[in-house]
């Protein structure tokens, strides 16, 4: 699924319905920052605020993980038994659409790619600038 949600203060959310992680600023460097309870995930975008673009798909299994040039990568693991909504963290986005909808409750290991992320840091964009993919993929299933 691809979608454009609106970074501010360099983050964008992917979280249950009503739940807000706590960005770390000991960590502003980091491609991505999974709460501690290993239910959502913070993507920290290179652009301070404005689109980005963002694929989010199931795979059966992780690609090669081989980035082009201008690309970084992060991966680990979210515990998924609710969908995943896009929120940002200081703008109301209403009742948004899930952006992923796990087909079983478990864990899921996720891999994070980003292209272009520090072409403009800290700018305030009104185009995307910035593409990242999450593959998302099943490791223990609930079923």
């Amino acid at each position: 699924m691809r979608v454009t949600p609106i970074a501010d203060y360099h983050q964008v959310y992917l979280a249950p319905a009503e739940t807000y992680p706590v960005f770390d600023p000991a960590r502003p460097d980091d491609l991505v920052q999974v709460a501690p309870d290993r239910r959502s995930l913070i993507i920290v975008t290179g652009i301070a605020m404005g689109p980005i673009t963002l694929d989010v798909d199931l795979v059966d299994a992780p690609d090669d993980g081989a980035g082009a040039d201008g690309t970084e990568q992060s991966a680990g693991a979210l515990i998924l038994d609710q969908p995943l909504y896009l929120l940002a963290p200081t703008i109301d986005t209403g009742v948004p659409d899930p952006i992923f909808t796990p087909p079983h409750a478990g864990t899921y290991a996720f891999r994070i790619t980003a292209t272009d992320r520090k072409k403009f840091f800290d700018q305030f964009v009104e185009e995307p600038v910035e593409f990242y993919r999450i593959h998302l993929w099943a490791v223990q299933t609930d079923r």
